[in-house]
């Protein structure tokens, strides 16, 4: 993930232990020095901030407690008229593990990019889904419905990223309307499965199926060489490799 030029970046840190384990930062008060650099320091630079073009020295516990947030405030665009539209930046952090303990320093990569923008976004709704399966209502609750439509838009994004799809060139991601809906009502029926090959198993099957094919096939506006315009229509393509 790349943050964007222009817009306070809201980060969040999660420390592991020896075993790859988040460790539980709730109980650490010790204000940290953060660091933010233009291109990589030394570690030397990293610790001291020399030559960093910004300093943070608060952060709070993220949503979890097991780990740290902290805002560093919105850097801009460092060569508006230039082509050139993602940058790295560095983000070093100076804090400890428990109170009182010593400083360890954490050093990052930052990408940061110009913002992208998009012609739709992707508004598959209640009403969809009601078009489809006319008594939806009496399975899911508006609530239900409304994360169903969330998980399909992300499970759909996540689909088309491991095709080789980048998400903020899509220009027109409405296009996915149909396929997010159809994963939306296989994602409810499948919380109804109660055995194996049940009704509700058979028709979230078909649903997904449905979906998977729009999505796999639908023409989707794509500004495959960052040009700033739609220039191609692409189709997600699969291929095969037959081993003789």
């Amino acid at each position: 993930m790349a943050y964007v030029f222009g817009k306070a970046i809201t980060y969040e840190f999660y420390p592991l232990d020896e075993e790859g384990l988040r460790i539980d930062m709730s109980a650490v008060t010790d204000a940290p020095t953060i660091y933010v650099f233009t291109s990589k320091p030394t570690r030397t630079a990293a610790i001291a901030g020399t030559g960093a073009a910004q300093t943070v020295s608060s952060w709070s516990n993220t949503s979890s407690n097991n780990g740290k947030t902290f805002t560093i405030t919105a850097i801009s665009d460092p060569d508006p008229t230039s082509e050139t539209e993602r940058y790295t930046y560095w983000v070093a952090i100076n804090g400890k593990l428990v109170n009182s303990g010593q400083s360890q320093c954490w050093l990052r990569a930052l990408p940061i990019r110009r913002a992208d923008a998009q012609s739709g976004i992707v508004s598959s709704s209640q009403g969809d889904l009601e078009a489809v399966f006319d008594n939806i209502d009496s399975f899911a609750t508006s609530g239900e419905q409304t994360a169903a439509i969330n998980l399909a838009e992300t499970e759909t994004k996540i689909a088309l990223e491991a095709a080789n799809y980048e998400w903020a060139r899509i220009w027109e991601p409405n296009d996915l309307n149909q396929a997010v809906t159809y994963k939306a009502l296989a994602i409810i029926l499948m919380s109804k499965i109660q055995e194996p090959n049940d009704k509700w198993h058979t028709l979230s099957a078909h649903y997904d199926r449905i979906a998977e094919t729009i999505r796999r096939n639908v023409n989707l506006r794509y500004d495959e060489t960052n040009a700033k315009e739609p220039t191609t229509k692409q189709t997600e393509h699969h291929y095969a490799r037959i081993i003789r």
